[in-house]
């Protein structure tokens, strides 16, 4: 199968996770032992949107883009699937050797005691200690917590300077890095499932696919 580019020869803007991309590739993987679903969005620029999804759960393990123009280093118009695929491979390996450092340097406690750390509202700080000091699912709002925490951990995303903003819905979390005036929320489904999710121009909440997608589309600042 042919992928085919835009004649686009401008390197590729700093922004992660864009909108206007189209889906054109999607094959499965083993890493680490583990199978995976790799799908690959392609924008205008020619710069591929990489998700890496469990095969298990459906969730995301990863997901980035490779900051790349296509059209500028394969120098050609169309290129193979065997192509493109090589070009993803090459990026999720080294992505996934990141997120396994940040992963060991960070792990769920540290990534709770930095979020309590940085919190301003008791009742959300007292919140956040009962999870530390009893490590308890006892209660469904300390489950959906938890889910939040692992999701963070998986996306391999620095949480240093991040407070749990607010919980205005029992299944909503938002999450405020008041030294960047940046924010995103986490989202979590009926079946536990969590999801990054971004606040648009109109004041409603809208899925993303990651947290640093979340982050660059959110309208609240």
């Amino acid at each position: 199968m042919t992928v085919y580019l835009n004649d686009y020869k401008k390197e590729p803007k700093e922004i992660l996770g864009k909108p206007d991309s189209e889906k054109v590739l999607e094959y499965r993987i083993v890493l680490q032992g583990h199978n995976y679903l790799v799908s690959v969005e392609l924008d205008n620029e020619n710069v591929p949107l990489i998700t890496l999804y469990e095969l298990d759960d459906n969730t995301i393990k990863c997901v980035g883009d490779s900051g790349e123009n296509l059209f500028l280093l394969f120098n050609k118009m169309e290129i193979t699937d065997n192509e493109l695929i090589n070009h993803c491979n090459e990026w999720l390996f080294k992505t996934l050797e990141r997120m396994s450092a940040k992963e060991f340097e960070m792990g769920q406690i540290d990534i709770a005691n930095e979020l309590l750390k940085n919190t301003q509202n008791k009742y959300i700080k007292q919140f956040i200690s009962e999870h530390i000091s009893n490590y308890s699912l006892e209660s469904i709002d300390l489950v959906r917590f938890h889910k939040c925490i692992t999701y963070i951990q998986k996306q391999g995303f620095d949480i240093k300077g991040w407070e749990l903003f607010e919980i205005p819905m029992p299944d909503i979390y938002c999450f405020y890095n008041a030294k960047t005036r940046q924010s995103f929320d986490l989202t979590i489904m009926n079946d536990l499932q969590v999801h990054s999710q971004f606040i648009d121009e109109t004041g409603n909440g809208q899925i993303a696919l990651s947290i640093h997608q979340a982050i660059q589309l959110d309208r609240r600042s």
